[in-house]
C-alpha cells in the first residue's frame, strides 16, 4: 500500500521543522517539506529594510511559485504552521492544483499576531489552535503544543537553581530580578539568556543604571539552539515562564519543562486546566506581584505518570491531527 503524501509548510522556527517532519514520517507519511522563508545574507536583509520589506517578499513569492506551483505531485494533505509567510493568491492557485488534498493549518501564535490570517483562512479545510480565546471566537479545533524528545530528562544533575530563556519582552527581566532578589538567590546559580529584538534593547546595555541583567552576558543577538536550551533546562531545578501578551494557551516551554522534570514558575493561569498541574511542580504567580516562596525553589520535582506525559509528545500531536482522517 502506497504511503499517503503530505506537503509540510513550516515557518523555519528553530529545529521544530525537523522535529515535526520526523514525527510525520514516524506516523507513516511520505513528506515533502517547503519552508517559505529562505536564508538571506546580511546585505540582503539590509536592502530589505530600505525597501520596506519588498526585497524579501519578492524572493518569498518566487520560492512559493517554485516549490508549490511548480510541484506537480498530488498530495493527500497540506499541513501548514501559521501560514504567515504564504501569499493568498498563490495559496489559492495551489489549492486549485491540489483538488484532493485536505489543507490543514496549525496556529501556534494567537490570531492577532498573524497579520495575513484573514486573507489565508478560507483556503484551509481545518484549523487547529492552542489558544483558548481563538478557539472560542473562531471555532478552531483545540490542540495543545508539545514537548520535544531532546528535553526528556535522563538523570542530569540539577546544578542550576533558576533559569530563563526567550525573547526580551513582557517585563520578563523585572520579574526575574524580583524573584532572585526576594529569595536572595546567588547569581552563579542562575542562567539567563534573553534574545533582544529591538534596537533599544542593545542601546540600554550601553547606558549606566539599566540594571545588573541588561548586559551582553545575558542579552543576545542570536537565539540559543534548541539542543543547548534543552541541556540547560534539564540541569535546572526551576525555570521561569512569562506569558506573552494576551496569549490564552501554553507555550512549548511549559511542556518542555515537565519533560525535563524541571519545576515551573509561570504567569500563565491557563496551566491550571491541565492534568499535569495537580502534581505540584508548577507555581502560578501574579505578574504584577511575583511572589515565590522559598519552599518551591527547594522542594524536588514530583514525577508525572508516563501516560500523561506521552499525551503531550510530538508523536501524539501528529496523531491527534490525522487519526480520524
Amino acid at each position: 500500500m502506497d504511503k499517503k503524501k503530505v506537503k509540510f509548510i513550516p515557518i523555519g522556527f528553530y529545529e521544530y521543522d525537523d522535529i515535526i517532519e520526523k514525527a510525520l514520517k514516524n506516523y507513516g507519511f511520505e513528506v515533502n517539506r517547503f519552508t517559505p522563508k529562505g536564508k538571506y545574507t546580511p546585505v540582503q536583509k539590509l536592502l530589505n529594510y530600505f525597501t520596506k520589506g519588498k526585497l524579501l517578499d519578492t524572493k518569498t513569492r518566487r520560492r512559493e511559485e517554485q516549490y508549490l506551483l511548480e510541484d506537480d505531485t498530488q498530495y493527500d494533505y497540506v499541513l501548514a504552521i501559521n501560514a504567515v509567510q504564504l501569499h493568498a493568491d498563490i495559496l489559492k492557485k495551489y489549492k486549485e492544483q491540489q483538488p484532493n488534498a485536505k489543507f490543514i493549518l496549525y496556529l501556534w501564535d494567537y490570531v492577532d499576531r498573524i497579520e495575513n490570517f484573514e486573507e489565508n483562512r478560507e483556503f484551509f479545510d481545518e484549523i487547529y489552535s492552542f489558544d483558548k480565546n481563538d478557539i472560542e471566537k473562531y471555532g478552531f479545533k483545540p490542540l495543545t503544543n508539545f514537548y520535544t524528545d531532546v528535553h526528556l530528562y535522563n538523570g542530569e544533575k540539577k546544578s542550576i537553581l533558576l533559569s530563563m530563556s526567550g525573547l526580551l519582552h513582557s517585563g520578563r527581566i523585572e520579574i526575574w530580578d524580583k524573584i532572585i532578589s526576594d529569595n536572595k538567590i546567588k547569581i552563579d546559580r542562575c542562567y539567563l539568556y534573553m534574545l533582544g529584538f529591538k534596537i533599544m534593547d542593545f542601546v540600554k546595555m550601553l547606558l549606566p543604571g539599566t540594571g545588573r541583567w541588561m548586559k551582553p552576558k545575558y542579552i543576545k543577538v542570536n537565539p540559543i539552539p534548541l539542543d543547548k536550551m534543552a541541556i540547560v533546562m534539564k540541569k535546572s531545578k526551576v525555570t521561569l515562564d512569562v506569558q506573552f501578551g494576551i496569549q490564552a494557551g501554553l507555550s512549548f516551554r511549559v511542556f518542555d519543562s515537565m519533560a525535563a522534570q524541571t519545576k515551573l514558575i509561570t504567569t500563565n493561569t491557563y496551566v491550571r486546566d491541565y492534568d499535569f498541574y495537580k502534581y505540584g511542580n508548577i507555581l502560578v504567580i501574579d505578574k504584577d506581584n511575583p511572589y515565590v516562596p522559598k519552599s518551591f525553589l527547594v522542594d524536588d520535582f514530583k514525577p508525572i505518570p508516563k501516560e500523561i506525559m506521552d499525551n503531550y509528545s510530538v508523536d501524539a500531536w501528529v496523531r491527534k491531527i490525522f487519526e480520524d482522517k
